[in-house]
């Protein structure tokens, strides 16, 4: 039992009723004509469940073979009531899931059938509803306009109703697809914020790991070409490596655990930051007094300007020669400007062309700033624009993004 009304619900309300319809219709034709003896009533009923079955698929087809089956019962004189239920159902299946022109044909077949009936009282009378009018007086015309709105009525109400039944289904549809649709852009933009997110700690990892194993390498080399003849300053740098190495140790920690320092930047921790390489003979740092510091976000940013443009300095600079660093003011705006040396020559191990300058840039868009960087005169130089506060940035828009001189 609950696999038939698992089944029968599977099937949808109006097949089921149109499948029932339609074996009832057909018990009732073999019942006419096995009991009653009446194959005329036995081809009406035929004809009429035909027409109740093709309106699963074949609405037109169910039209035509309503209107005949009608046709057939009026010239047998049958009853015409197996024909009325069936044919509600017709109509009930066309405006439900019939197309307009069907709609429109369905209409017709109803005027059509009500004149066939209006021409059969015409001619041969009106039977017994004739002989219950004709004592009260009624004038022809009003038994015309009662046949005309019966009829219509009889057929046109189911048809009328599928089409609300039709029209409501698209509204739910239409409803769940919008609520569908609210939920993919929900499910994007969770997805958005969390390649985002994904972005923000590849870049933070990236800088911060790129920076310290930079200093390492570049302490490293100053080992080697000193540890015989200065050990003291050997000693030091490898007292740099292992801060450094501990203080990005510290930093990849506070990353992945979403607790990046969100503090002020101030002139002193620029200077702090760029003393940290331990470079001290190589990197000329001038910043201007009056550098103001910098809220978060845009002090956290030029944290990374700086590791990221002293990195790109080490690494790709000529090895030993100065880097300049200078920190100015420029009416809304503090200028981080980077220059080093080319190399003459190819260094090995040394790669070009990573995604340390585009991360840069994605930062300081982020803020409202930009990046200026290239080669002059067999120097490449690395201008930053910070915006001083966020509301200023807001004020002016997103800056341009520039290439590379």
């Amino acid at each position: 039992m609950v696999n038939i009304a698992s089944r029968v619900r599977s099937l949808g309300a109006l097949t089921t009723v149109v499948l029932v319809v339609t074996l009832a219709i057909a018990s009732s034709s073999a019942h006419s004509l096995l009991v009653e003896r009446s194959p005329a009533a036995a081809v009406v009923d035929l004809l009429i469940a035909a027409s109740v079955l093709a309106s699963l698929r074949l609405r037109t087809t169910a039209l035509l073979l309503g209107v005949a089956a009608f046709a057939a019962q009026l010239l047998l004189t049958t009853d015409f009531t197996v024909t009325m239920v069936g044919l509600c159902v017709v109509y009930l299946s066309v405006g439900r899931s019939g197309s307009s022109a069907q709609r429109a044909l369905g209409a017709v077949s109803v005027v059509l059938i009500v004149w066939l009936a209006l021409l059969t009282v015409y001619f041969e009378g009106a039977g017994p509803m004739g002989d219950a009018i004709e004592p009260v007086g009624l004038p022809p015309w009003l038994l015309v306009t009662l046949g005309i709105l019966l009829g219509a009525g009889m057929y046109l109400v189911p048809m009328l109703l599928g089409t609300l039944w039709q029209a409501r289904r698209a509204v739910g549809q239409s409803t769940r697809e919008r609520h569908q649709a609210e939920a993919d852009r929900d499910l994007l933009r969770f997805q958005a914020a969390v390649q985002g997110e994904r972005a923000r700690l590849a870049r933070d990892v990236h800088d911060t790991v790129g920076h310290a194993l930079t200093i390492v390498i570049a302490q490293s080399r100053v080992i080697q070409r000193i540890v015989d003849r200065d050990p003291h300053r050997a000693t030091s740098a490898a007292a740099t490596i292992t801060a450094v190495a501990s203080e990005a140790l510290e930093e990849i920690r506070g990353v992945l655990a979403g607790q990046s320092a969100e503090e002020w930047l101030s002139r002193q921790d620029m200077l702090d930051l760029i003393s940290s390489a331990g470079l001290g003979d190589r990197i000329d740092a001038q910043l201007d007094v009056g550098l103001p510091p910098l809220p978060p976000p845009e002090g956290r940013t030029a944290h990374r300007v700086i590791q990221e443009l002293l990195t790109n300095a080490l690494r790709h600079g000529e090895e030993g020669a100065p880097i300049l660093v200078r920190g100015t003011v420029e009416r809304d705006h503090v200028v981080i400007l980077v220059t080093n040396v080319l190399p003459t020559a190819p260094r090995d191990g040394v790669t070009t062309g990573g995604s340390g300058l585009p991360g840069l840039r994605e930062r300081l868009a982020a803020v409202g700033g930009r990046l200026r960087a290239g080669p002059t005169a067999g120097r490449w130089h690395s201008e930053a624009r910070i915006p001083r506060n966020r509301s200023a940035s807001g004020a002016e828009g997103p800056r341009p993004r520039e290439d590379d001189a």
